[in-house]
């Protein structure tokens, strides 16, 4: 069992760990690790502004010890958002993602939206099984993406949730 939480400053330490894991940094297809200032610039900016609708909201996930195994982010786009998950590299197969992912859905639809609209890379079989077991759908359509660490492109595919057609569980 997981829980999900909106970040506070606090949680900064934490965020920079994950975000600077040679795994994350892989899957997120970054060439590089986050600089120090930048990162937290950027998480700043984030935690001070996510009260606003249309800004992006960072969550923290824990599992059912109280530990920060991840985070969550809601990414608005008019009545659309992107649903992004990053657990740590040593959580990862026990489901953590997946019920993250269950509770993004269920904040995603609190806001108001009407899809989750996003896309992961082709080679992240772990993401695709994640989003796919919570009723995401993966469609046809992708782009090419240049990631460095790989030097070559990925597909990314499209992926959606549409609360419209959706059945209620």
């Amino acid at each position: 069992m997981v829980s999900i939480r909106l970040a506070e400053k606090s949680d900064f330490d934490f965020f920079f760990q994950l975000k600077s894991e040679d795994f994350n940094v892989f899957w997120t297809g970054g060439a590089d690790k986050p600089i120090l200032e930048n990162i937290k610039s950027f998480f700043y900016s984030a935690i001070e502004n996510q009260n606003r609708e249309e800004c992006r909201k960072i969550y923290i996930i824990e599992n059912e010890n109280g530990e920060k195994v991840g985070h969550l982010y809601i990414i608005p786009n008019g009545e659309e958002y992107d649903l992004a998950c990053a657990i740590l590299s040593d959580y990862c197969g026990k489901g953590y993602a997946r019920n993250a992912i269950k509770l993004g859905l269920e904040e995603g639809r609190k806001y108001g939206f009407k899809k989750m609209v996003g896309s992961i890379r082709e080679d992240n079989i772990a993401s695709m099984k994640a989003y796919t077991s919570c009723g995401i759908q993966v469609l046809d359509e992708y782009k090419n993406v240049f990631v460095p660490k790989l030097e070559r492109e990925v597909k990314m595919y499209k992926v959606i949730y549409d609360y419209g057609t959706q059945i209620e569980e």
